[in-house]
């Protein structure tokens, strides 16, 4: 994992826990407890020093890509994962966990998926160089030189279509989180670079179209083969510009 990757996923996992910390103060009527713990859990999210990318790095739309499903991740998990906490203190009678913790506690993991998807994509960034590409991720950074690139597809991936009809019954069982989250699922879509040992290098594309215009032109420059999809793109975007 690179340092940028641990660093985002480091602040995710200590903000969901911040969270999780104030919502019990709640269970308790601790009012001001609760208000300290959110406050730092906020300002832990927002100050913590970020691994600086290259000035000329490409990034995803922060707002889409990254703070927009942090938030949800860190609300719906931190709820689900308390819910059964506040129930218990509610109700002594059932001890220190309510069992509808058997039910919440999952959905509360299944939810993890959203600021996961946010610690991804901040560690996220591309830079284009005269020979070649530079990406790097939470997991690696490697550069590709042009020369090695075959050619460019698109890709278009989603939730097999079978999935859509366990909705109902997520539903009638109580995964409700689950049921949302499949029905709501939307396809990716983005490039698919392919090298010319047989590897493959995977660029979603949303929140990153400009970006991967600006990759795509460069990419023309320099020989590599572009699918018909990507060719209109840039035809049309010289067309707009002329």
């Amino acid at each position: 994992m690179t340092r940028a990757g641990r660093t985002e996923f480091f602040r995710r996992v200590s903000v969901l826990g911040l969270l999780i910390l104030g919502l019990i103060q709640i269970g308790y009527d601790h009012y001001l407890y609760a208000i300290l713990w959110i406050g730092v859990a906020i300002c832990l999210y927002r100050y913590l020093p970020v691994v600086p990318a290259p000035q000329i790095a490409l990034r995803y739309d922060k707002g889409a890509s990254q703070t927009g499903p942090d938030w949800i991740g860190f609300v719906l998990s931190s709820f689900f994962v308390v819910a059964p906490i506040w129930a218990a203190i509610a109700e002594p009678n059932w001890g220190t966990i309510h069992p509808m913790s058997v039910v919440l506690w999952p959905m509360a993991v299944a939810c993890s998926a959203f600021w996961i998807i946010g610690a991804l994509y901040s560690s996220y960034w591309i830079v284009i160089r005269p020979d070649e590409l530079v990406i790097s991720s939470a997991f690696s950074c490697h550069a590709i030189p042009y020369k090695a690139m075959n050619k460019v597809k698109r890709y278009r991936r989603g939730v097999p279509s079978w999935l859509y009809l366990l909705a109902p019954f997520m539903m009638a069982s109580g995964q409700y989180a689950g049921a949302g989250a499949l029905l709501l699922a939307r396809d990716r879509t983005g490039m698919e670079i392919l090298l010319k040992d047989g590897r493959h290098v995977s660029i979603a594309g949303a929140g990153y179209d400009e970006e991967i215009i600006k990759i795509l032109q460069v990419l023309d420059s320099k020989g590599v083969k572009l699918a018909a999809f990507f060719k209109k793109r840039l035809i049309k975007m010289d067309g707009a510009q002329i």
